[in-house]
């Protein structure tokens, strides 16, 4: 793949991160993370406290991790107990994969196996982000779902 920020598959979304530490001994993290969790791991790591407004958490507490191409192709994906879902909501279809079984994601789950429930969480958390960045006005009935992202 040449670029960035095409897709939201595994080949362009997974970049290494490299941090070094004089004084800690090397470790490497195979768990997936996200871009926001960067700054409250930085802020950890130096012993400072952590700011309320950060909306990620330290590498070493993760549970799932969301994403979306920000491009003409509209996806957006969530990562949540090695099950990956893709929305594609221009066309709205939507693909799952199992990154356990299938890594380099080759085969998506057949239709009846479908995770409607991570569906429901990645579509509530996109809806989130929607509110939260471009609403002049905040939904107050939203904030209790918000608050889980």
């Amino acid at each position: 793949v040449s670029g960035h920020g095409l897709s939201i598959y595994n080949e362009e979304l997974n970049v290494p991160l490299i941090f070094y530490l004089p004084d800690k001994e090397p470790r490497v993290i195979n768990t997936p993370v996200s871009h926001v969790d960067v700054l409250p791991t930085v802020v950890e790591i130096l012993g400072l406290s952590q700011s309320d407004s950060f909306r990620g958490s330290p590498f070493t507490i993760q549970n799932r991790i969301f994403f979306y191409a920000q491009n003409h192709k509209y996806l957006i994906g969530m990562v949540r107990d090695n099950i990956k879902i893709i929305v594609d909501m221009n066309r709205m279809l939507t693909e799952v994969y199992d990154l356990e079984a299938d890594p380099l994601e080759l085969e998506p789950l057949d239709r009846e196996q479908l995770h409607n429930e991570y569906i429901i969480e990645l579509l509530n958390w996109h809806y989130c982000q929607l509110n939260y960045f471009s609403a002049e006005e905040k939904e107050e009935k939203l904030e209790t779902l918000c608050n889980s992202f």
